[in-house]
Order: structure tokens, then sequence, then C-alpha cells
């Protein structure tokens, strides 16, 4: 079984490059950089650099968010009991 998987695997891989001749690049790759394609992959990576960017921010802001809140309204601790000491081991 696996002789079958793997020299039907060789024959694909022979296959295409056999007809790699055949392929062509897309006008943006092939160096016409003023077609709508070239236009519309620019846009498409423009848009996906803002929302990574809108994203980190967002991060950015709810961690300063945070660390602006837990100054302003710490954790009450309690004050000590009168004659003990905390930092005792109980027997």
């Amino acid at each position: 079984m696996k002789t079958l998987a793997r020299s039907v695997s060789w024959s694909a891989v022979a296959l295409a490059l056999l007809r790699a001749h055949t392929a062509q690049a897309c006008s943006v790759c092939f160096g016409r950089s003023d077609s709508k394609l070239a236009e519309g992959l620019n846009w498409g990576i423009f848009t996906l650099l803002g929302i990574v960017f809108a994203v980190l921010c967002a991060f950015g802001v709810f961690a300063f968010y945070l660390a602006k809140r837990s100054q302003i309204s710490p954790i009450p601790v309690p004050p000590p009991a009168a004659g003990k000491d905390h930092f005792a081991t109980q027997d």
C-alpha cells in the first residue's frame, strides 16, 4: 500500500514538473503593476494591515485601562488584628 501511494505521489510531482511551462504568473507577479488586479491586491493588503493594527491597538488600550483602573481602586486589605503577628505560623 505504501509503494502505491509513493508511486502515485511521484507521478503527480513528475506530471506537475512536465506541465510547469504552461503555468503563467498573474499580472501583478508578471510586472504589470497598473492593472486592476494589482490595485485590488494592494487594497487587500492595506485592509488586512489596518485590521491587525486596530486589534493590536485595542489590546494596548485595554491593558492601559486595566492598569489605570487597578491604581484607582485597589482591593481593600483588612487591617491586622491587634496583638497578632500575621507572619507567624499557627501551631
